[in-house]
C-alpha cells in the first residue's frame, strides 16, 4: 500500500479557481480519463493535515477513490503500491496541465459521450490495447517508460 501527497500548480490553480477538471481527452491516456470518470472528489480544505480529526474528515470525501484532490492545496493518492500510486499522481497532474492549458486557451470542451460510453463498455469487458515485452511481468508499460526515462537521464 502507498500513498502520495503532492502539490502540482496545475492543480493548486485549478481548484483555487473551481475550474472542473473535464475529460477533454480519451485515447491521449485512457486511465487518466478513467480516474476521472470514476470520480476525483475535492476536499474542500486548503489546511495541512495534522491531527486525526482532519484526517478523518478528507478521508471521508476521498473514501475509496484512488485521487483526491485538495482546494489550493494539492493532491493525495493511493494505490496497491508504489508504483500504482506514483503512476495515479502523474495521470492526475497530466490531466490538471491539459485541463490547464485548455482554459488558458478558451472553453474546454469534454470528448464526445459517445466516445466515453465507449471507453467505458471497454472497461467493463476488459478490453485494452496492451503490448507487451517478452519478460515485462506484471509492470505496467507506462512504468516501465518512466524507469527508463529516469535511467537515461542518469546516463
Amino acid at each position: 500500500m502507498s500513498v502520495i501527497h503532492t502539490h502540482p500548480d496545475w492543480v493548486v490553480v485549478l481548484t483555487a479557481c473551481e475550474k472542473p477538471l473535464l475529460p477533454i481527452y480519451a485515447a491521449y491516456n485512457p486511465p487518466c480519463m478513467r480516474l476521472l470518470l470514476e470520480g476525483l472528489p475535492i476536499y474542500p480544505r486548503s489546511v495541512t493535515i495534522i491531527n486525526e480529526e482532519l484526517g478523518e474528515d478528507f478521508m471521508r470525501v476521498m473514501g475509496e477513490k484512488k485521487a483526491c484532490l485538495l482546494l489550493g492545496h494539492g493532491m493525495t493518492t493511493a494505490g496497491a503500491s508504489v508504483e500504482e500510486a506514483t503512476l495515479i499522481s502523474m495521470n492526475v497532474f497530466e490531466l490538471a496541465r491539459m485541463n490547464y492549458l485548455a482554459y488558458a486557451v478558451g472553453n474546454p470542451k469534454p470528448v464526445p459521450q459517445e466516445d466515453i460510453d465507449e471507453y467505458k463498455r471497454r472497461w467493463e469487458r476488459g478490453t485494452r490495447r496492451r503490448i507487451e515485452k517478452p519478460g515485462s511481468g506484471d509492470e505496467p508499460s507506462d512504468w516501465r517508460y518512466y524507469r527508463k526515462l529516469l535511467q537515461k537521464e542518469r546516463n
